[in-house]
């Protein structure tokens, strides 16, 4: 059982001076996954780098901690699978890359563009083939990441997304030098809540604040300060949004905006993080999960079923960028594209993340999407008025300055009849 803290000589309980109210000492303040995995990564990053693990010690009297509570809390994090430890491979593999896709790509839509050749994905079984192009895209934008460091200027805010690709690039980047960075800002976009890869053994990863904690661990250089993570339950109330904005770094973007943003796309399907289907491993992640999704939950309910019941191998009718969901327009979905226009509004309203006006503003976007489920979605972010607002937005584009796709997506790109597609 928690003791009470004790109060100074002097002080009395009631006592209305303004000394009276006393900080919690930082060893009864309670202790998140955050801590649980910083630590472990303090106590264990130097394997990596051919050191020596850090002693718990150390860590505890740096946190202001008592030595058995970090050393439980670091045990927990392995046992909870917040953490592992990896076989480190002698280096990373080079993913080949289709010069002749990336410069047509170029040409045509005026990005940089990454395309990896994935290799012969038919000897895979179906839930592995995703993955497999995932990790490829991820190894491949993370070497572009390393190997151009004039991306990284002081002052600059970087945002970082979650989902499987974003969890393959900042593994990459464990492999990789360091990035060299000083003075940046890493921020989380779309905070705690868990994702899944295509085999389902990624469950407890694929969160923005984790990317943001392991991509701040890579920077060689001093942070503006240390990664902003969201901490926060997903949705609410549409009337309390904006005041519960403000308890996540998101209700200060108008003072300090994300500059470069590195995120995926995805659609709403049984393995996408809104989808009512997807639920954690770990129960105890489920049912927090669970009640972060309550205030959507009969939107969302009726938005996967529709997808469900519209959707084709290369068609979705939902897709998202950084939780914020659009219709994708599509004669398959034409029927019933206004019925899924107002659940998509209905639901962005009550979401604790970015939303239209946000992604406009940045100034760089570094995308990351591949597979055939994916393409029709990353079609339209490319295009003009990407969230098909109609009449005056056709001019409104993002501002995507990097693509990182598979080499069969890029293809399909650029043989696309979408006439509204590039400059």
């Amino acid at each position: 059982m928690r003791s009470k803290p004790t109060l100074p000589s002097g002080q009395q309980r009631g006592n209305s001076s303004p000394n009276s109210q006393i900080p919690a000492p930082a060893h009864h303040r309670l202790i998140t996954d955050e801590d649980r995995v910083g630590w472990a990564m303090e106590r264990y990053g130097p394997l990596n780098r051919g050191g020596r693990a850090k002693k718990v010690k150390e860590i505890a009297e740096a946190h202001k901690r008592m030595a058995n509570i970090v050393n439980r809390a670091i045990s927990k994090a392995f046992k909870d699978g917040l953490v592992e430890f990896r076989e480190k491979p002698k280096s990373l593999a080079i993913v080949p890359r289709d010069d002749q896709v990336e410069k047509a790509l170029e040409a045509r839509f005026g990005f940089t563009a990454i395309a990896p050749m994935v290799g012969e994905l038919h000897r895979l079984e179906a839930s592995k083939q995703t993955d497999r192009i995932l990790h490829c895209l991820g190894c491949s934008l993370a070497r572009f990441l390393v190997d151009t460091p004039l991306l990284f200027r002081r002052g600059d805010v970087w945002g970082v997304g979650s989902g499987a690709s974003l969890y393959y690039l900042v593994a990459a980047l464990q492999e990789l030098q360091q990035l060299r960075a000083d003075g940046i800002t890493i921020a989380s976009v779309t905070g705690a809540l868990h994702a899944s890869n295509a085999a389902g053994d990624l469950a407890a990863v694929c969160d923005g604040d984790f990317h943001a904690m392991l991509f701040a661990l890579r920077v060689v250089g001093k942070l503006a300060e240390v990664p902003r993570l969201m901490r926060t339950t997903l949705a609410c109330p549409a009337e309390r949004r904006d005041s519960m904005l403000h308890s996540t770094w998101l209700g200060e973007w108008s003072k300090s905006p994300v500059s470069h943003l590195i995120c995926g796309t995805g659609v709403l399907s049984g393995g996408h993080r809104l989808h009512l289907e997807l639920r954690p491993r770990i129960e105890e992640e489920r049912k927090k999960q669970e009640a972060g999704l309550e205030p959507v939950a009969d939107d969302l309910r009726k938005l996967s079923q529709i997808s469900d019941e519209l959707s084709a191998p290369s068609y979705y009718p939902v897709g998202d960028i950084c939780n914020f969901l659009f219709y994708i327009e599509d004669p398959r979905a034409a029927a019933r594209a206004d019925e899924i226009r107002k659940l998509v509004d209905s639901i962005n309203r009550r979401l604790l993340t970015v939303q239209e006006k946000e992604l406009f503003e940045v100034e760089n976007i570094l995308l990351i999407a591949g597979s055939e489920k994916k393409r029709c979605a990353l079609a339209q972010l490319l295009g003009p008025d990407p969230f098909r607002r109609g009449k005056g937005n056709e001019q409104k584009r993002l501002k995507i300055r990097c693509l990182c796709t598979d080499q069969e997506t890029g293809k399909w790109l650029l043989e696309s009849s979408d006439a509204t597609l590039g400059h």
